[in-house]
C-alpha cells in the first residue's frame, strides 16, 4: 500500500520540451491508504491551441510507502497527433485563434 501519492499529468511535445506538467495529490480521492491493484485516472483539460505536430500524454505517480520509501511508476505514453495549418506560427507551441484588426492612425501619412 501507498500512504499517500502525487499524480502528475504530463504533456510533451515532438522534441520532448515539457507542455503541461499539472500534479494533484491522491488524498482528494483516497482519504486514508491506497491499497494494491489497478486503477483508472482520467483528466479533463479545457481546449488546447497546439500548434500543429505531435506531441505525447503520460501520468506519473509518486509514492510514498509505509517505510516512508519513494516509489515512482509511469504510465504508457498515449499520442496526440493536432492537425491544422501552420502558416503563420512560426516556432510556437501554441496557436490560439487570433483576431486581427488594423487600423490607420489619424495621424498616419501626415509629414
Amino acid at each position: 500500500p501507498l500512504l499517500s501519492a502525487r499524480l502528475f499529468c504530463i504533456i510533451n511535445d515532438a522534441v520532448g520540451d515539457v507542455v503541461v506538467h499539472q500534479v494533484v495529490t491522491t488524498d482528494r480521492f483516497f482519504p486514508s491508504e491506497i491499497g494494491a491493484g489497478t486503477y483508472q485516472a482520467a483528466v479533463e483539460l479545457p481546449a488546447l491551441w497546439l500548434a500543429p505536430g505531435v506531441y505525447t500524454v503520460h501520468f506519473k505517480l509518486i509514492g510514498v510507502r509505509p517505510s516512508g520509501r519513494e516509489e515512482t511508476q509511469h504510465s504508457e505514453r498515449c499520442v496526440i497527433e493536432m492537425t491544422g495549418g501552420a502558416a503563420g506560427i512560426g516556432r510556437a507551441s501554441l496557436a490560439p485563434p487570433l483576431r486581427w484588426s488594423i487600423e490607420r492612425g489619424r495621424n498616419a501619412g501626415a509629414a
